[in-house]
């Protein structure tokens, strides 16, 4: 029975405990500047420069500015490509019958030369987006987006312009 008594004397009493702790002090300004402001300045670098490269790489101009890009050979697919998603994003964009027509020439032209098959997917791809289906070309002749789809179509075409 001599157990219990040795584990009560191996255990310190409670009046025995360091009473030795330093006081509980204010935290300093520098302590502050390192643990807020430090940080939220370098969040604050880390999000503008995010911005700034969003800015710089990303695509600017509206709808009719993509169709001049590609109209003048700037642009390539990814103008055209950039054009088919804002075109989706945008109804205001997607309904403009100018804007049909010249993707319509465009389109058309692209078939005529056989050119770039991804440019002419790309462009099949914004007319398949537009909410109507007739355009007004440049001279302000109207224009059938549909029969310029179809035609997209034909044999001897690139298989890809299916997909779109």
């Amino acid at each position: 029975m001599h157990a219990p008594e040795a584990r009560d004397a191996a255990e310190p009493a409670a009046d025995d405990a360091p009473l030795d702790l330093p006081e509980v002090e204010l935290p300093s300004t520098e302590f502050i500047v390192r643990l807020f402001v430090i940080p939220a300045l370098i969040v604050v670098g880390v999000v503008g420069l995010w911005l700034l490269l969003g800015a710089l790489g990303g695509s600017h101009g509206d709808a009719m500015t993509f169709a001049r890009r590609i109209r003048d050979d700037r642009g390539g697919w990814r103008a055209a490509f950039e054009l088919a998603n804002r075109l989706r994003a945008d109804p205001a964009s997607a309904s403009d019958g100018r804007l049909l027509g010249q993707l319509a020439d465009l389109l058309d032209a692209q078939l005529d030369r056989g050119g770039d098959p991804t440019l002419a997917r790309f462009l099949a791809l914004a007319l398949g987006s537009f909410q109507v289906s007739d355009g007004t070309r440049a001279d302000g002749q109207g224009v059938d987006a549909l029969a310029v789809l179809t035609r997209s179509l034909g044999d001897g075409r690139d298989p890809s312009l299916r997909l779109a």
